[in-house]
Parts: C-alpha cells; sequence; structure tokens
C-alpha cells in the first residue's frame, strides 16, 4: 500500500486507505465508500458497529466493488470484505439472459401464432371460395372415379341438397369436356321418375365443369347382389321395370344409354321415414350417353370404343362400336337381369379379352328358373339385334305382364330392408354410394 502510494509510510491502513484515481494513476484524497460510510458510522455516538454498501463503488485499487464492514472495538480495529461487482452481479446477469431469451422466444410464439392464424384464415377463405360452386357449397366428397369427383352439397339459397358432379382437371381437354357438356345437355332431357335428375350445370372458379344433380341415398344393384346374392324373382322384374321405364323415355328422345350396368342402377329410399318409399329405381350414369337423331361435332364415339363394362356390353358394341342402338340396350338390360337373377353375370372370364370373346361368340347361357321371366331376359341376351325385344317399350309390356302376376310391392321392398343387416332404416343410415360417374 505504501508502494502505490495509498498510506504514508507509517501510517496505520485501519479504515484510513485512500482511492486510487486509474485515470491520474495518482492517489486521490478522499476515501473509499466503505472507509467513508464506516468511519462516519463509528464516529456516531449510537457507535454503529456494521454497514454494507451494496452499490458498485471504486476500491483502493480501482476496480468497481461492494462491500461490508464491522468494527470490532475490543480489538480497536474493524474488518472490511470487498466482492468484484462482476463476480457479485454474474448470477444476475445470467438471469437476465433467460429472461430476454425467453421473452424473444414468446415473441417469436406470438409472431408465429399470429401468422399461423392469419394463414389459417386465408386458407378457409381459399376453402370456402373452392367450395363455392355457382350456388352450390360443397359439403363432403362422397365418391370418385376416373373421370369425376361426386360431392354431397346444398343450394346456397334454398338449402335444397344436391349432388355435384365435378369433372376432374386433368381430363379437362377438348374432349373431356365436349363429353361432360354432351353428357349433361342430353341427360337433362330426360324427366322420367326413374333416370337422375340434372338440375344445374357450370363452371368453378378453377374452371372446372361440375353438373348439379338430384341427391340419392341407397344402394347400386352391385352392392345388393355382392352382399346378399340372387334377388327374387319378383324384384329382378320390378327392377328391369324401372330401367326399361327410364330407358323407354330416352330411346323416344333419341338416346342410347349404353352403359346399363348393375353399379350404373341404384334402389333408394324415397321420403321421410315414416312415409318412405323403398327399392326406388334410378338410372345413373349418362357419360356414354350417345345421341342418334342428331351428328355429333367430333368423333366421341371412336373416342370412347374401349370404354364400358364388357361383361355387360352387346356384341355389336364389341364388334362395331359405332352401330349400337337401342337394342344394345335391351341387351345391357337383359345381362343386368341375369346378374340379380343368378348372382354372377351371364360370361365371366380371366380378362376382358376372353370375356370381350365369350359375349361375341358363345351362346346364350341358360336359366334354370324355367318361366317367362327368364325367357325374357334369355331374349334380352340374344347375340342378333334382330333376335332381341325391339324397344324398351316392347320389355315394359312383357314385364307389365309378370309383375301382374307376382307383384314386387312397396311392403316387400320395406321389409327386405328391414330384415336385412346392412339395410339403409333411415335417411342417414343409407350408405352414400352415388355411382353417379
Amino acid at each position: 500500500l505504501e508502494q502505490r502510494g495509498a498510506v504514508k509510510p507509517g501510517d496505520s491502513t485501519i479504515l484510513s486507505v485512500r482511492l486510487h484515481d486509474l485515470e491520474t494513476q495518482q492517489t486521490a484524497q478522499r476515501l473509499t465508500a466503505l472507509a467513508t460510510l464506516a468511519l462516519d458510522g463509528i464516529a456516531r455516538t449510537d457507535g454503529e458497529l456494521a454497514g454494507e454498501v451494496l452499490q458498485p463503488y471504486t476500491n483502493y485499487v480501482g476496480r468497481q466493488v461492494i462491500g461490508a464492514w464491522r468494527w470490532l472495538p475490543q480489538y480497536g480495529f474493524g474488518i472490511a470484505i470487498e466482492v468484484g461487482r462482476d463476480e457479485v452481479f454474474a448470477p444476475l446477469r445470467r438471469v437476465e439472459t433467460a429472461y430476454r431469451v425467453i421473452a424473444a422466444l414468446a415473441a417469436l410464439v406470438l409472431l408465429a401464432l399470429l401468422a399461423a392464424t392469419l394463414w389459417i384464415q386465408v386458407l378457409r377463405r381459399q376453402r370456402d371460395e373452392a367450395r363455392q360452386l355457382g350456388s352450390y357449397e360443397l359439403l363432403e366428397q362422397i365418391a370418385e372415379g376416373g373421370m369425376a369427383s361426386v360431392w354431397r352439397a346444398r343450394h346456397r339459397l334454398l338449402k335444397r341438397p344436391v349432388a355435384i358432379k365435378l369433372l376432374s382437371l386433368r381430363l379437362a381437354n377438348d374432349e373431356g369436356l365436349a363429353r361432360f357438356e354432351r353428357e349433361v345437355r342430353l341427360a337433362s332431357q330426360l324427366m322420367h321418375p326413374n333416370t337422375v335428375a340434372i338440375f344445374d350445370y357450370g363452371r368453378s372458379p378453377a374452371g372446372e365443369l361440375f353438373c348439379a344433380m338430384e341427391l340419392l341415398d341407397g344402394i347400386t344393384v352391385q352392392q345388393l347382389v355382392e352382399r346378399h346374392g340372387s334377388q327374387p324373382r319378383a324384384r329382378v322384374a320390378y327392377v328391369m321395370h324401372g330401367i326399361a321405364g327410364s330407358l323407354s323415355e330416352a330411346h323416344e328422345r333419341g338416346l342410347v344409354h349404353r352403359d346399363i350396368k348393375p353399379a350404373n342402377v341404384m334402389l333408394c329410399r324415397v321420403g321421410t321415414q315414416s312415409r318412405a318409399e323403398f327399392d326406388v329405381v334410378k338410372v345413373l350414369d349418362f357419360g356414354l350417353v350417345k345421341s342418334v337423331s342428331e351428328p355429333h361435332t367430333r368423333d366421341l364415339t371412336r373416342a370412347l370404343r374401349i370404354l364400358g363394362t364388357p361383361s355387360y356390353m352387346a356384341p355389336e358394341r364389341i364388334e362395331h362400336p359405332e352401330s349400337a342402338d337401342i337394342r344394345s340396350d335391351i341387351y345391357s338390360l337383359g345381362a343386368l337381369g341375369y346378374f340379380m337373377l343368378v348372382g354372377h353375370p351371364p360370361y365371366q372370364a380371366e380378362n376382358d379379352l376372353a370375356l370381350a370373346y365369350q359375349v361375341v361368340n358363345a351362346p346364350v347361357p341358360e336359366l334354370d328358373v324355367g318361366d317367362s321371366l327368364a325367357k325374357l331376359i334369355r331374349d334380352c341376351l340374344q347375340k342378333s339385334t334382330e333376335d332381341r325385344p325391339q324397344s324398351a317399350r316392347q320389355v315394359l309390356d312383357l314385364l307389365d305382364e309378370l309383375l301382374r302376376e307376382s307383384a314386387w310391392s312397396s311392403a316387400d321392398a320395406r321389409a327386405w330392408w328391414t330384415n336385412h343387416p346392412g339395410a339403409p332404416k333411415s335417411t342417414t343410415d343409407f350408405e352414400p354410394t352415388l355411382k353417379q360417374i
């Protein structure tokens, strides 16, 4: 201390150390804050014997410290302890740093939440815009096929439930658009109660073509036979009668369906639960419909030659697709009746090529039931168009006679649905198998 000039040679160092000024490298003529406080305390009459300085101050060697002191009168000297400011406040700085990090993370989380909220709102707005098709609001997708998807929807003003058939964007080329427009235009002309009703037609905001049609609750004939096997004779005649009625109107308007098959015919429930009518036949999917009364603007028939299901295609449709007429639908109706009555299609093979060969060349399969319905089905399945019934009206007349002998009443339909597991018993119980694609 003497060498540093903090005390004079021979002086006592007890509480009298002078402050060393680092800036001037000279000894200042003032005590440290701790020494000043301690001397003042000892000089007071109350004789305060201890104290502390928590505000950082400069010690006698020019460092920032805090300190505490105690005067020991019995010994005539005092003790002072000083600790460096950095050492004392290091934990506090770490706590402050931690709080700053936490505050920064909290700010980031809040910003992320705000950004997520804004993004969700944008997505919801985009979803709402995407779910709006003209006057219709899409609710849920209920079916999807190779050409289009079907959505459960409702009219925004009328709140009427509808089915929206939406053409796939990947098929929205010139040919796909022409086919879809032709299907809607031709099918919308049909008003028969056994034909699915078309309500509206338009484009989505993304440019997709769509049509609004009747929303159906029920199961297809395909599902019916796959789940429950062959059907009673009266029910087969009843379903064929409904299909023939739909075809009769279409044929009178010069339209050929060309894709009558079990997956394109639904048995539906119509009405309220207490006054429901079961087994209402609906013919769906006029995607392959052909007009024989007006020329096409483009050769769509040739482009569609491979479309259809060989099991239910008439032989002439396989050999000469452009020659299909109303008697081709009569053949498909007979094949569907055979499927319902027997439990499998008239012809079966490992692949479509072998199946097509059988349809064209194999003899008409026999039916074991040996009654008038079996004869009608065999007549419909004849290879030559001249050997088949020549119109749907002729088939209707024959089915009318069959149904007079053995009718399938609404009570029969209700009893069947009630007694079979998985059958719909209310509107919400129906499986939404809208094969309107």
